[in-house]
């Protein structure tokens, strides 16, 4: 079966727009693109502003990648048509299960089940990782929740 979304008909520029508003609208500010070596949208970072525990508000900044790459090696492998494969077709795929997956996190938020922030966690970045790489990195060893398999 193919990948999600995989012959949506919706350009990446109006997924982009119909994400930024709904990230706005759930309190996200500061949003930007970053462009890739294709002068194309390859992540989009943004910031909520939340307060800590003694309430000082604290800007906490998150980056939502697009490996294109992986999206198009994906297609090949599972021989997905190839109008889909070229020219921005990975880049409306990959923008469009960017946006069904924040839409469906919003909704849990709706429920006021997680905070937004709760939501975003593994993409706080510092500007060049985000907190689940640098976990990754250190070979999860910053994770005390975990068991070990002794």
């Amino acid at each position: 079966m193919p990948i999600k979304n995989y012959s949506t008909k919706l350009e990446y520029s109006k997924i982009i727009g119909v994400l930024t508003t709904k990230l706005a609208m759930a309190g996200a500010n500061k949003i930007m693109l970053e462009y890739d070596t294709n002068k194309k949208p390859g992540a989009i970072t943004f910031a909520i502003d939340i307060k800590d525990n003694e309430g000082n508000m604290v800007t906490m900044p998150f980056k939502l990648p697009m490996d294109i790459q992986k999206i198009r090696n994906v297609l090949e492998k599972q021989r997905v048509e190839p109008r889909y494969k070229s020219g921005d077709g990975p880049y409306n795929i990959g923008w469009k299960i960017l946006l069904d997956w924040v839409e469906a996190q919003l909704a849990i938020r709706e429920t006021e089940m997680v905070d937004l922030e709760e939501i975003f966690l593994p993409y706080l970045t510092d500007g060049s990782t985000t907190f689940y790489q640098r976990i990754k990195e250190g070979n999860y060893k910053e994770l005390p929740l975990l068991v070990s398999g002794d």
